[in-house]
């Protein structure tokens, strides 16, 4: 899945988490998050918990810094950076 950023970047090979009340949601297509919304990019094959960790980092990282923030591509760990969709 290609997933389209801010900017008109394109991030393909990578998958995309937001954070929502019940936990960590995987998009799966760009109808699953509002425009501008901050989302994690991380590996496919990333365990549950290295998503949940990535997920309160760029929740902490928006709560400091706004959903504008999230575009500077953060390392969130374990493979994943922030990001913010289109």
């Amino acid at each position: 899945m290609k997933i389209r950023l801010a900017g008109g970047v394109v991030a393909s090979g990578r998958h995309a988490w937001i954070a929502r009340p019940s936990g960590p949601v995987r998009l799966v297509d760009q109808a699953d998050a509002p425009p501008g919304a901050a989302a994690a990019l991380g590996p496919g094959g990333a365990s549950d918990a290295d998503v949940e960790q990535a997920v309160l980092e760029l929740t902490r990282l928006v709560a400091d810094g706004g959903t504008v923030a999230a575009g500077a591509g953060v390392d969130l760990g374990a493979g994943f950076r922030s990001a913010r969709l289109d």
